[in-house]
């Protein structure tokens, strides 16, 4: 094989030649866009009149011997009060139109109705004053950028500083008229003065409209247009680009809201920089998913984990680790009410293509949440036998909501036959409670369950009466709340309904004072969000000497807050009597107390689990 003397030349190719139309094409619309602009603003004017000289012809300005002149023709002559001023003016290098521009100028006119209103190419309403004058008077305000050329606007030494209102603007009201006159009386104009100087600190004047187009520019576009339209022509006579399939749509990250743990403490909706989260009926929500950028402030500022940005999820099927039992709901992991009545009829369903069981019946469900719902209605209309047993009542950990929370849910579908939809927790009892009525599923409230006992062919479910049920098939649904521990000090009639075990909604106790028992993270996340709430008085009440367990930044947190005040804590104490507004604690000192949250843990349903051999 003989070697070649001379390198292969490039070949031209569709790249090259395309590459060389668009770099001429936007060169020569570059030029035509230039060109466009000088064409446009030579002669143009500079800008649109202030409102209060709107109707004059440049005529009437430009025609005369100087602007200044002018001016005089129809303000008269306006000497400065200011010796540095007056010596510039009669320098002839500070006129009228140096402070005060008559295109893009701008002012305030005060209307007897005491309204406002901030002039410039436009007029705005700009607020009201206690100003009314018997006319409506404008007040010029001339901009800072002005006085820039003789005063330097960053120091408090000079003197323009008394004059600067903010928004780019100064009020020199005293440089044409004195505020006081030789006997020392205010003048009447200083009142307008002194309003005119108030709305220009918080307003800006208008600015004028965008120029329409001229001819020039509908030129350069259409050359530039043509240009490009040619340089397709050219590419696909070249080499037609092959068809792309069109991308799957990117999976977004949105956050996801555990409503049943939800504190309705408006951390997340402050902390989120694009509005895309609400509280609606003490309860955040997902308002403009489409403005979520996937950023985790809200994640970090809620203060006990209900809120997570995730990828959207999949219902599961709930099935455990060991033959013959179902978990569903809360207690495996997902809390979410959908996910939840979703595992409960799933498991049901999965059950019921296994074969009959041998014992007196198919499944016994342990718990009537929104999981152990589903699962007896769904039992109920594949014909098996079963029973629920609930050691309260039916959708107990819905109704610990407070009045008229939305209950919401992530966009999953309802694969169960129980209703579930954007709804208060009024409705969604309203609607269930209904079912049950029509229904009437095997359910039986106030029966706890002890035991779970492993036998031929299944398990013997026993309850608190002694009774024992044999089933083929478990599933538990009994949540992860189990039993609230309480207080050794007994709690009168009075006040059962202000004592809670639990926190949905911290902006409903807003001005109360609250005491708080625990030293967990859930009494200090709970003690936070309280302590967040307009008015509100927190006593934390801790057993021991210091914190002792919990995340290090719910800890950071409560201590931040101690050193502030609004948290009080009352160390190596206990709750030893409860009263009407208040509770005594160790040492026999009284606290005002209007709610008492008692977050000392609670007794786990862990023997069920032992029992199963899930722990």
């Amino acid at each position: 094989m003989t070697r070649r003397r001379r390198a292969l030349r490039a070949q031209r190719t569709s790249d090259v030649t395309r590459y060389r139309g668009a770099a001429a094409a936007a060169i020569t619309g570059a030029v035509v866009a230039v060109v466009a602009t000088l064409a446009l603003s030579s002669g143009d004017s500079p800008g649109p009149l202030a409102v209060p000289h709107a109707g004059l012809a440049c005529a009437a300005c430009h025609d005369a011997p100087s602007v200044a002149d002018a001016c005089t023709t129809c303000h008269g002559p306006h000497p400065s009060t200011r010796a540095r001023h007056r010596a510039l003016a009669a320098a002839g290098t500070l006129g009228c139109v140096d402070c005060h521009p008559g295109h893009r100028g701008g002012g305030v006119t005060l209307l007897a109705d005491g309204r406002a209103l901030r002039y410039g190419a436009t007029d705005e309403p700009a607020g009201a004053t206690a100003f009314r004058p018997s006319h409506p008077i404008s007040v010029p305000i001339v901009p800072a950028t002005t006085c820039a050329r003789c005063h330097d606007l960053a120091s408090s030494r000079d003197p323009v500083a008394a004059c600067l209102v903010g928004n780019g603007a100064t009020a020199c009201f005293d440089e044409h008229r004195v505020v006081r006159d030789a006997s020392g009386a205010i003048a009447p104009r200083a009142a307008a003065w002194d309003a005119a100087r108030e709305i220009a600190s918080t307003t800006s004047a208008p600015s004028a409209p965008a120029k329409p187009f001229g001819p020039w520019s509908w030129l350069g576009l259409a050359l530039a247009a043509a240009g490009l339209v040619w340089i397709g022509a050219r590419r696909t006579a070249k080499s037609p680009p092959p068809v792309a399939a069109p991308a799957p749509a990117p999976i977004k990250r949105l956050p996801v809201i555990d409503t049943s743990t939800c504190l309705g403490c408006h951390a997340c909706v402050d902390a989120c920089p694009y509005d895309v989260l609400e509280i609606k009926n003490y309860v955040a929500v997902v308002a403009r998913p489409a403005d979520c950028c996937g950023l985790i402030l809200c994640e970090q500022k809620c203060p006990n984990g209900s809120l997570a940005i995730a990828l959207p999820d999949e219902p599961q099927v709930g099935l455990a680790e060991v033959p013959g039992v179902f978990v569903a709901g809360d207690i495996g992991g997902t809390p979410l009410i959908k996910n939840a009545v979703n595992q409960g009829a799933q498991a049901i369903r999965t059950i019921a293509e296994r074969p009959r069981s041998p014992l007196e019946l198919d499944v016994v469900i342990v718990g009537a949440g929104p999981a152990g719902l589903a699962a007896a209605l769904e039992a109920h209309a594949r014909g098996l036998r079963y029973i629920a047993l609930e050691q309260a009542t039916i959708a107990d950990s819905i109704r610990s909501f407070p009045r008229r929370k939305l209950v919401i849910d992530a966009g999953l579908p309802n694969t169960s036959a129980l209703w579930l939809a954007e709804a208060t927790k009024e409705q969604l009892l309203a609607r269930w409670t209904r079912t049950v009525r029509e229904v009437r599923p095997a359910i039986v409230e106030g029966c706890r369950v002890t035991r779970i006992e492993r036998i031929a062919h299944g398990f013997a479910i026993t309850d608190a009466t002694g009774t024992t049920r044999r089933a083929g098939h478990v599933v538990i649904a009994i949540g992860r709340r189990g039993t609230p521990r309480t207080l050794a000090a007994a709690v009168p009639p009075e006040m059962a309904n202000d004592v809670h075990y639990s926190l949905a909604d911290a902006r409903s106790f807003a001005g109360r004072r609250i005491v708080v028992v625990g030293a967990g993270d859930v009494a200090m996340e709970a003690a936070v969000a309280l302590s967040s709430q307009p008015g509100t008085e927190v006593t934390l009440v801790v057993r021991a000497p210091e914190f002792r367990r919990g995340k290090a930044r719910n800890i950071a947190e409560v201590r931040r807050r101690i050193a502030a005040g609004t948290i009080r804590v009352a160390w190596q104490s206990e709750v030893t009597a409860i009263a009407t507004g208040r509770v005594t604690l160790t040492g026999g000192a009284d606290v005002p107390c209007e709610s008492l949250f008692v977050m000392i843990g609670s007794i786990p349903a862990e023997g069920l689990l032992r029992d199963v051999g899930l722990l």
